[in-house]
């Protein structure tokens, strides 16, 4: 779902609404020993894997039509064959080339798939017949073949599966020198459906020295993907995530805190610091990032558990790889080698204002010219922030287990039980909401992204500005062509903002899908059906 943003702008007076403590003025610094992930995983490292990939795409004609390979990336084919000075000899008609970058080199491969060996007949001892069985030995089975069979079995496409990767390890072009990595044969899937098949495939975790900034680093990634194959059209697709971290301990504020340093965008290198790509343009408005790298930072005693840098905003723990980082609301400058074996934070010097807004509980990340920042507003409870102008990213409003404040029922033509009746019982903003004792409700989060229409906010020192955002939210239906004089219709939920809505949960379900009804313009229903989640 979706949503969006227009923003109101109020300075009002810091006193008694912000409290800032003035940390230790001094910087810590730590060393960051480098991890490796199992190909199984465990519970501990769970949040580990859940990283941004290197991916490389791949389509072609079905069989019998001119084979067509077009990859992801425009010159993308042209790199690796300017890289790459010998190849293998596929047994694949679609071997899946591809380059990557790991640290300050680009590496290419290329993927096979090798069908196995044959099972040598077995010897038999001669045995004694009857003259009846010595008569009709060599005798042919003369049934008459099944041409309706045959026929559905040409028609079946089968998918590809790869399995071996050939990996330009020493970076001398010659994918032909170095070993050859065979498909964990435990993590492959397939399946065929009528006129479709799919097959994935997973290879064992690979290790490779690698020059970072001038320096080795021994890293790791998995590379894993799949085939899908139709009778019209095929593709492929492989990704490459990173399969090492960087972990240590760092005392901040007199307390010990578990550090850990993700090579989130799978490229070898842990400095790497978020950014907009302001040369990409979503179809909704919505934001582009360009990922780079997370931090957690950690009680010394913290348990593993399911906190996903995915979802930062409502995160307890992750934050993007930037210029500052909070750490219980003091702000600290950032800086980490690019191998991430060494991690320093500085007390920054930086004055601040603050951020409030209606929609509380607030989770929140905002980025300017001092970087991206998360931001925790609560009722009667401003986000401390930098001064300057701050724009959103996205954000989070947490209602769990808060009660509504008893007020007017909003105007709306939703029908009980309706999403947007739902929107309007649990999400509206209540900054005085309070908290169900001894609730057992499952979560009620309201979760969007900002569009490149956001208005930045000012903040000012010692000063507290409103950030607008949330409710009412409205649905919008866009109607994209798909040819045949068929429309796909697509709803996003938008917010007061202008923020498009990308997860709401209603005390830990979702709320009731959408309904549609398409009438002419004499109020005969043409169409009716549901929208579906995603």
């Amino acid at each position: 779902m979706p949503c969006s943003m227009r923003q109101a702008v109020r300075a009002v007076s810091l006193v008694g609404a912000l409290a800032v403590v003035v940390a230790a003025a001094h910087a810590e610094t730590c060393s960051l020993e480098l991890k490796r992930l199992s190909e199984r995983g465990s519970p501990g490292d769970y949040g580990y894997r859940n990283t941004y990939p290197q991916s490389i795409y791949m389509q072609w004609a079905a069989e019998g039509s001119k084979t067509a390979v077009r990859f992801a990336q425009p010159g993308e084919l042209a790199t690796f064959r300017r890289i790459v000075k010998k190849e293998p000899a596929y047994e694949s008609a679609h071997p899946l080339r591809g380059v990557i970058k790991l640290g300050s080199r680009e590496y290419a491969f290329a993927l096979d798939a090798v069908s196995p060996n044959p099972t040598p007949a077995k010897e038999t001892l001669p045995t004694k017949e009857s003259p009846q069985a010595r008569k009709t030995a060599g005798k042919k089975d003369e049934k008459k073949p099944d041409r309706k069979k045959e026929e559905a079995a040409k028609a079946q496409p089968t998918a590809i599966a790869y399995n071996r990767l050939y990996f330009d390890f020493n970076g001398n072009g010659d994918l032909t020198d170095d070993k050859v990595i065979k498909a964990d044969e435990r993590q492959d899937g397939r399946y065929a459906s009528a006129g479709r098949s799919f097959a994935s495939f997973a290879f064992p975790r690979v290790d490779v020295t690698i020059d970072v900034a001038g320096k080795p680093l021994e890293y790791s990634f998995f590379l894993r993907g799949y085939t899908n194959v139709s009778r019209d059209f095929c593709w492929a697709n492989a990704q490459v995530n990173a399969a090492a971290y960087r972990e240590g301990y760092l005392t901040i504020g007199g307390k010990k805190r578990h550090v850990v340093l993700l090579d989130f965008n799978s490229n070898g290198c842990f400095s790497d610091q978020i950014r907009i790509a302001t040369d990409i343009r979503t179809a909704d408005g919505r934001l582009y990032p360009q990922q780079g790298d997370m931090l957690k930072i950690e009680g010394e005693a913290a348990k593993p558990g399911r906190d996903f840098p995915y979802d930062i905003a409502g995160s307890k723990t992750w934050n993007h790889v930037s210029k500052l980082v909070s750490v219980d609301g003091h702000f600290y400058d950032v800086e980490i080698s690019p191998t991430g074996d060494r991690l320093t934070l500085t007390p920054s010097k930086a004055s601040l204002g603050a951020i409030a807004s209606p929609s509380v509980p607030l989770n929140a990340v905002i980025y300017g010219d001092s970087g991206f920042i998360k931001i925790h507003a609560r009722p009667g409870q401003p986000a401390a922030v930098p001064v300057g102008e701050w724009r959103l990213l996205t954000y989070e409003i947490d209602r769990t287990g808060m009660i509504e404040p008893a007020r007017p029922k909003p105007k709306t033509n939703a029908k009980k039980g309706s999403l947007l009746e739902s929107i309007a019982a649990k999400a509206e903003s209540a900054s005085t909401g309070r908290v169900r004792p001894g609730s057992r409700h499952g979560r009620t989060i309201v979760a969007a992204e900002a569009t490149g229409s956001f208005k930045p906010v000012k903040v000012i020192e010692n000063a507290t500005v409103e950030l607008a955002l949330g409710p009412p939210f409205k649905p919008v239906v866009t109607a994209f062509p798909m040819g045949d004089g068929q429309m796909r219709l697509q709803l996003s939920l938008v917010g007061s903002a202008g923020e498009i809505c990308s997860n709401m949960i209603v005390d830990g379900s979702r709320p009731p899908k959408p309904r549609l009804t398409i009438t002419d313009s004499k109020g005969k229903i043409v169409e009716q059906g549901d929208f579906e989640y995603g």
